[in-house]
């Protein structure tokens, strides 16, 4: 009979593509941290483009092809130890723009074409860096590219270059009180119909939606959402196109923050629906809007205290804006955010409650149904995510901090329902929270970066891995163990391994229903009988090691 297990766990083979492991790309600072953990990879003529710091010159324009010998400086644009700090990196025709402090101290809007001799100043701008101050949300618009800067006189304002020195000008001085900026360094450009859409503010209609076609006389107050000097939107506000529309969170004289939707005009910009009735907020503008399936995903809450703030779907009009699901049952909110979406599905990370003083976050995954909405991997106790998801070469890769390791990089494996930690050696506590920030991750040129601290000598260094387009890699199912039969109906039998001690067995609400212990056996049966027909994930522990994979349960 056994022969018989081993026979049928054979056929249960998967099939995916997994990455290498990573590995650090090269100790650019001998002596402290090359990168902050923040810091991002920019992808532009075959090359990959970040800030770092060799612990000589400061942070400067690095660049690389992805391996050790053929990562350098390209430039020490701010001469000494200083550094320029490159940033907002974007790309018009052929060469990428950059800001970057200069010898002098200004902020200077930077030109390459990838090579040292390339690179140059187009034009210095700002008096000084720092986050309010400097060169923002460079963003392209056909030959031109639209950013946010101050000259030292005018505030934060909307500034426009086609790559020259003299074609580098302030577009328009939206809010003209004296050093008092229309645009915030929070803010953020959305492009349609050959305009770009933004939020910005002055005296006399405070902070509201405004358009550009790249003239200043077509960079004008869109629409007035809150009459009068009240703002109608937030300094946080974003925008997230779908379908020819982009959407957005506003509140006018009648309701609090909700749901709004433009199409680029002035009667197109409309209230979707007033989750929240009254004054109150149902759609801050903090929250995370994502587009999939031809609807948008975020969370909102419509005031019943039974349900709390939740995951919620629309599709652009008031009846199809609704509760998808309430994942933390009861008063508490479930969060739902950092999504991505692979393979048909949306996957998020969100809370839930275990006790009324205890929270976990779990991964879930909706097709956009609520029965579809469901804890896609089991995740340990006490765990926390830093809020990164990253679509790369069909995987899905995430941070979470697990009861042993802290914050690492995992991927998330859908044949198993589970995530699985990825290290170049043995895990370094929290190597993917370097100073508490979290990290970033970054996909150019076929391969994943991100800053990790795997060797505390090293300190926050770049690291790396690709995946090979026909590297395939085989494993048993379910790291040998193997359920059938599948679905299953009144009973489930669970071929194991000697050294799995207990099955768990997980509803899609993440609630332990059942618990199975092997008894050194090879093989273990529940019942099933009483369980809800629906998908279930069971839990093999194995001292502290735990893996995971789904079924269902079908009568």
């Amino acid at each position: 009979m056994l022969k018989l297990y081993i026979f049928i766990c054979s056929l249960f083979v998967s099939y995916n593509i997994y990455s290498q492991t990573p590995a650090l790309l090269l100790d650019i600072n001998t002596t402290g941290n090359s990168v902050k953990s923040t810091t991002a990879v920019f992808e532009f003529n075959g090359s990959s483009y970040f800030s770092a710091d060799d612990g000589v010159h400061g942070p400067e324009l690095w660049k690389t092809d992805g391996t050790t010998s053929g990562t350098s400086c390209l430039l020490d644009i701010n001469e000494g130890a200083y550094g320029s700090y490159p940033h907002e990196f974007a790309v018009i025709g052929n060469k990428m723009l950059f800001g970057a402090t200069d010898n002098s101290g200004l902020e200077d809007l930077w030109i390459t074409d990838g090579t040292t001799a390339g690179t140059e100043s187009i034009k210095s701008i700002s008096p000084y860096y720092n986050p309010a101050s400097g060169i923002r949300a460079i963003t392209p618009f056909g030959t031109k590219a639209f950013f946010i800067a101050t000259d030292g006189t005018n505030g934060s304002e909307l500034w426009v270059t086609d790559g020259t020195s003299d074609g580098t000008m302030m577009l328009k001085d939206i809010d003209t009180i004296p050093d008092s900026g229309g645009l915030d360094w929070t803010s953020s450009f959305m492009v349609l119909n050959n305009k770009i859409y933004f939020e910005a503010s002055e005296s006399i209609h405070g902070r509201e939606l405004w358009e550009s076609d790249g003239t200043a006389a077509g960079t004008k107050l869109l629409k007035d959402i809150y009459p009068g000097a009240e703002s109608g939107l937030d300094y946080l506000t974003d925008f997230t196109l779908l379908n020819g529309k982009f959407y957005f969170s506003a509140k006018d004289e009648v309701h609090g923050f909700e749901l709004w939707e433009s199409d680029g005009t002035e009667a197109g910009t409309q209230l979707v629906k007033d989750i929240k009735p009254g004054s109150a907020s149902g759609f801050s503008p903090s929250f995370q809007i994502f587009p999939f399936k031809n609807k948008i995903y975020f969370q909102a809450d419509n005031g019943d205290i039974s349900i709390g703030r939740e995951l919620w779907s629309s599709d652009g009009t008031s009846g199809g804006t609704q509760l998808l699901k309430d994942i933390n049952t009861g008063s508490n909110y479930s969060d739902a955010k950092y999504f991505s979406e692979l393979n048909g599905k949306l996957y998020f990370w969100a809370m839930k409650n275990t006790s009324p003083f205890s929270t976990i976050f779990q991964f879930w995954m909706t097709d956009g149904t609520s029965d579809g909405t469901v804890v896609a991997a089991d995740t340990y106790p006490g765990n926390y995510t830093s809020g990164l998801t990253k679509v790369y070469n069909g995987n899905l890769y995430t941070t979470y901090s697990d009861a042993t390791y802290g914050y690492q990089l995992f991927r998330f494996d859908p044949g198993s329902a589970s995530l699985k930690m990825l290290s170049p050696a043995a895990p370094a506590i929290d190597a993917c929270n370097a100073g508490g920030l979290g990290t970033t991750f970054s996909v150019s040129n076929g391969k994943f970066f991100y800053p990790a601290v795997y060797d505390a000598s090293k300190g926050i260094e770049l690291y790396t891995f690709s995946t090979a387009s026909n590297g395939i890699e085989t494993n048993a199912l379910s790291e040998n163990a193997c359920m059938f039969p599948v679905p299953a109906d009144k009973q489930m039998n669970i071929y194991l391994e000697p050294n799995i001690r207990e099955v768990k067995i997980i509803d899609a609400q993440g609630q332990v229903v059942l618990s199975v212990p092997s008894g050194n056996k090879l093989m273990v049966s529940f019942d099933c009988s009483s369980l809800t027909p629906g998908i279930y994930i069971a839990r093999f522990e194995a001292g502290e090691h735990t893996f995971s994979r789904t079924f269902i349960v079908k009568h």
